[in-house]
C-alpha cells in the first residue's frame, strides 16, 4: 500500500491516497472477478436531465464501471455563513463520506452495489458514450449507459485517473 501512496502523492494528498488505497485493497480481496483499476473519489454527480446531485465514489473494474454512493443528496450540518460554520459542515461531510466508505469494507462488489438503490454498476460493453473534459469547476465526465445519462464533475488532480481509465476501457466509445 505505501507504494501506491508514494507513486500518486504528488497529485493527491497522503490522507487520500491511503483513503483510496485501503478502499481498492477492501473491494480487491472482497471480489475476485472485478478487479479494481482505478477510482475517482467524490464526484459530484447527477443522473438524468433532472436529478438531485449526490456524490459517488466511481470505480473502473477490469469488468465495467460501479458508481458507490458516498454522500447522499441531504446536507445537514450547522447552519450559519461564518467561516467556521463552512469548515465545520465540509468536516461533518467529509466523516459521513468517510463512515460510508468503512461501511463497505469487507463486502463483495456486488454487495456493495447492494447497500443503496442509488449504487450502480454496467459493463464497459453497456455504455454507450463517454466524455472527459477539464471545466471550471475542475473535470467533468458525462457517461450513458443503459437507459441512464451521468453527469460526473470531480477533483481536477483526478482527470489524469478518468483518461487513462476511459482510454483503457472505452477508447471506442468517446
Amino acid at each position: 500500500m505505501e507504494d501506491v501512496v508514494s507513486e500518486r502523492s504528488s497529485k493527491l494528498g497522503k490522507k487520500d491516497i491511503l483513503s483510496i488505497a485501503l478502499f481498492i485493497t477492501v473491494i480487491s480481496v472482497g471480489n475476485e472477478s472485478d478487479i479494481i483499476e482505478s477510482v475517482i473519489q467524490k464526484a459530484s454527480t447527477t443522473k438524468g436531465m433532472i436529478s438531485t446531485e449526490r456524490k459517488y465514489d466511481i470505480v473502473f473494474t477490469n469488468n465495467g464501471i460501479a458508481f458507490l454512493l458516498v454522500e447522499g443528496a441531504v446536507k445537514t450540518g450547522i447552519g450559519g455563513f461564518g467561516a467556521a460554520d463552512v469548515f465545520i459542515n465540509k468536516a461533518l461531510a467529509d466523516k459521513k463520506i468517510q463512515d460510508k466508505r468503512a461501511a463497505y469494507g469487507g463486502l463483495t462488489l456486488p454487495e456493495m452495489l447492494s447497500k443503496s438503490d442509488k449504487n450502480a454498476y454496467y459493463l464497459y460493453s453497456d455504455v454507450k458514450s463517454v466524455n472527459v473534459k477539464k471545466s471550471m469547476m475542475g473535470c467533468t465526465m458525462t457517461l450513458e449507459a443503459g437507459e441512464e445519462k451521468y453527469k460526473c464533475t470531480f477533483s481536477g488532480n483526478q482527470m489524469d485517473t478518468a483518461n487513462q481509465a476511459v482510454s483503457k476501457h472505452l477508447a471506442a466509445k468517446v
